[in-house]
């Protein structure tokens, strides 16, 4: 939806996984039959940290825009070309195409319009109900939808052009039919290992989280 293109597929993502958790057992000095991933879920969901080495492979960077070099993003959504929102471990994109900002979520029926005036109160609410939104920097393809835009020929079949719609929009967070072909692939590449989850008995769970979380931090 970022890209506008079928980049990845859920083995392409897999491959990513495998890397950052090979990285992580080697930097915090885990064994395999000890490590438990966090970069994916049988569910289909992925770590930020994923998305981020995926699309460091298309040139673009993604940062949270709670850290101060990026927290005017909030108050001025605008000036950015998109975003990447997780939300109850379900990530959706926000991007402008010309002057038109579009919401692309796989729970919706296609691509909604808002209006640029309702960003900043959009981000608001996202905040409120424990969203973590990302600005998205570097160069984005022109694709059809930009060349639809600049020439007035883009259709908008469903919009937001009111506060009051916001809340629908907010509370409208899941995975829909179409999503369960591609849980079903990730879920069977990410089987879990039932012999090393007995033979990880031996270490405890807080040890594992604090070399974890040591070495995420030397990723930042």
């Amino acid at each position: 939806m970022l890209i506008q293109r079928n980049e990845f597929d859920a083995s392409q993502l897999t491959n990513y996984v495998e890397r950052l958790d090979q990285r992580e057992m080697e930097v915090a000095g885990i064994p395999y039959e000890m490590f438990q991933s966090q970069n994916a879920s049988e569910s289909g969901f992925f770590s930020i940290q994923v998305l981020t080495e995926a699309l460091m492979s298309q040139g673009l960077l993604i940062f949270d825009i709670n850290k101060p070099k990026y927290v005017h993003y909030m108050f001025q959504p605008e000036e950015a070309q998109a975003f990447i929102v997780n939300q109850s471990q379900h990530w959706f994109t926000l991007r402008r195409f010309g002057d038109m900002w579009f919401i692309l979520n796989s729970v919706s029926k296609g691509p909604r319009f808002i209006a640029t005036t309702l960003l900043k109160e959009y981000f608001e609410k996202l905040i409120k109900n424990r969203a973590s939104i990302y600005v998205v920097e570097g160069e984005l393809e022109i694709c059809e939808a930009d060349i639809a835009a600049l020439n007035d020929d883009l259709i908008i079949i469903d919009g937001i052009l009111e506060l009051e719609d916001l809340n629908t929009v907010v509370n409208t967070v899941g995975y829909n039919n179409e999503d369960d072909e591609m849980q079903k692939a990730l879920a069977a590449s990410l089987e879990f290992d039932k012999a090393a989850a007995e033979r990880r008995q031996s270490a405890t769970a807080e040890e594992i989280r604090l070399k974890r979380e040591k070495f995420l931090s030397s990723m930042n």
